[in-house]
């Protein structure tokens, strides 16, 4: 998160983030990576365009799902940030996590991402090796 707050930083941007409660660790790799690497494409979209001087970013835990909201108060275009969601890129990331977003009809603009997110091991076809 510290990284991410620098490159906001730089473009004037604070963010602010909220978790509740602390997060887990998780020992599912491949999933805690995927979930990177969805963050990490959505922060650098949100990025390439005019940003509010505060992002707010909740994180909320609850029954092997994570629940990420990104509140924007003053987004530049909508529909930018909406045709970001629906790239191929960020469309298969969020299908490995069986995750969805949605996004807020009106302003503020709220965007919602509610991912898996496994606190203990889960079975799978490489457990037994």
């Amino acid at each position: 998160m510290i990284g991410e707050r620098e490159k906001f930083a730089e473009r004037k941007t604070t963010l602010d983030f909220e978790i509740s409660p602390e997060l887990p660790p998780n020992p599912n790799t491949q999933e805690t990576k995927t979930l990177l690497a969805l963050s990490r494409y959505l922060h650098f979209g949100l990025l390439q365009h005019d940003l509010p001087d505060t992002i707010l970013i909740q994180l909320e835990y609850a029954q092997n799902r994570l629940t990420i909201a990104y509140h924007l108060d003053e987004p530049a275009k909508r529909t930018d940030f909406i045709s970001l969601i629906h790239q191929d890129y960020f469309q298969q990331l969020l299908t490995e996590l069986n995750g969805s977003v949605t996004v807020s009809s009106t302003d503020p603009l709220t965007l919602t991402l509610t991912v898996n997110y496994h606190e203990e091991a889960q079975n799978d076809e490489h457990s037994n090796r």
